[in-house]
């Protein structure tokens, strides 16, 4: 598969999940994929995957992924980007506070063939948390 097919299949991923849901998106993950997320002591199988990210679409609704950078070299595809939702629903035990929340995310894709195999996932949990009314904002910064 080309850089320019393996950046667009993100991107496709990333837009079936705004639209239709983790589980839909299920079919762009190589059926043995690893998903390393950071702070979690071991990567996420699909299923897993698809588990842990319900709690996101039960906590927030509206979500929806922007990307803002994509480099690719050989099987790897590196994005960059914001996610965009507002906190609905109960979240890791937090109620909901019907505040937006704007966090980055950074994410490593590799691809074997035309599926995604391994990924690696970085995001500003702690930022979430604070957006959320979960914890309390740095002395000085916006609300």
């Amino acid at each position: 598969m080309s850089l320019d097919t393996n950046k667009a299949r993100v991107r496709q991923f990333f837009e079936t999940v705004d639209k239709m849901g983790h589980r839909e998106a299920i079919e762009y993950l190589a059926t043995d994929a690893a998903i390393h997320i950071a702070g979690l002591p071991a990567p996420l199988d699909r299923e897993s995957y698809v588990e842990l990210s319900a709690m996101f679409t039960q906590g927030f609704s509206d979500g929806r992924h922007i990307i803002e950078g994509q480099v690719a070299e050989g099987d790897l595809v590196t994005s960059r980007g914001r996610w965009l939702a507002t906190h609905t629903g109960t979240f890791q035990g937090i109620p909901a506070s019907g505040r937006s929340v704007d966090f980055e995310w950074a994410r490593e894709t590799r691809f074997r063939d035309g599926k995604m195999v391994e990924i690696y996932v970085l995001f500003d949990q702690l930022g979430l948390m604070q957006q959320i009314g979960a914890l309390p904002q740095p002395a000085g910064a916006a609300a």
